[in-house]
């Protein structure tokens, strides 16, 4: 699937919120409470997160 330049710049601008969101509902790392705090995690934490 190849988006538009508008669509992934949607996708991308509600990827790192649901990631929160997802995060808050399962408590899958702790620390991770905005959208900002997504950058200081590697990625390996990232994907825990996508991932459930």
């Amino acid at each position: 699937m190849q988006l538009s330049q508008v669509e992934a710049d949607y996708f991308f601008n509600l990827f790192k919120p649901l990631l929160i969101y997802t995060n808050q509902k399962f408590q899958i790392t702790p620390g991770m409470k905005e959208a900002d705090d997504i950058e200081g995690y590697p990625f390996e934490e990232t994907v825990k997160v996508r991932d459930s």
